[in-house]
């Protein structure tokens, strides 16, 4: 369970994005509202981005303040797709385990088997531009992952790496900050299978009450608070 409790957050002096909240979150949670809403500083405060708040936010009972970064276990994925543009899809996925010092034969078989569960390689070849289709035409999915770089796919391919670097690792809670804003209609289907099958609770925010999280619980946010 994540509970916070009176929790107040300044983005500018006079402004305040989150003011009082008080809420628990301990199943799948969507947390609707726009942009100046407040909702996406939930996320920044769960992850220990922004940690200059008032209040208390506890995570499984321990003020997550007291809480090393390292020991945090879950996986965040914003609106920026943070990946290693001109390295490889394969070494953008195995990163997260290899930095937590998870064996580099498992890891890399982790990898391999995340690929081939949602058919991966077809998905993206879908998304390459005719040139790039042409370089890498019957490759195995091994080496096309190894060979292909992430600043060769669109916008779409480049979320869909970034959610699943994400869940590969197996973290406990999955924060998806306005994941399917802008998403083609092949990319969220292939996103909805990856989240439906992640073993983790997931925090996810949205501009309005998306039926792809239909299940969620939902918390609806303005103006830095909840509205009742």
């Amino acid at each position: 369970m994540i509970s916070f409790n009176s929790v107040n957050i300044k983005y500018i002096k006079e402004y305040y994005s989150l003011f009082n909240v008080k809420f628990n979150i301990n199943k799948n949670t969507l947390l609707i509202g726009d942009k100046a809403s407040g909702n996406n500083f939930v996320l920044r405060i769960i992850a220990k981005i922004d940690k200059h708040y008032g209040g208390e936010v506890l995570l499984e009972g321990v003020n997550l303040k007291d809480i090393k970064d390292k020991d945090l276990n879950l996986a965040y994925v914003t609106q920026e797709n943070y990946l290693f543009k001109h390295k490889s899809v394969f070494k953008n996925l195995i990163y997260p385990l290899i930095s937590r010092k998870v064996n580099k034969k498992v890891a890399s078989e982790m990898v391999v088997s995340a690929l081939k569960q949602y058919d991966i390689k077809n998905y993206l070849y879908s998304q390459l531009d005719e040139k790039e289709k042409q370089k890498f035409f019957a490759l195995d999915v091994i080496t096309f992952v190894k060979k292909l770089k992430i600043k060769a796919l669109n916008f779409n391919a480049q979320k869909i790496i970034a959610l699943l670097r994400a869940i590969i690792r197996q973290p406990k809670y999955l924060l998806l900050e306005n994941f399917f804003e802008d998403l083609d209609a092949k990319s969220c289907q292939l996103a909805e299978t990856i989240i439906k099958n992640a073993n983790a609770t997931i925090i996810a925010t949205d501009e309005e009450d998306n039926l792809r999280y239909l299940n969620f619980e939902k918390l609806t946010f303005a103006n830095g608070s909840i509205k009742k």
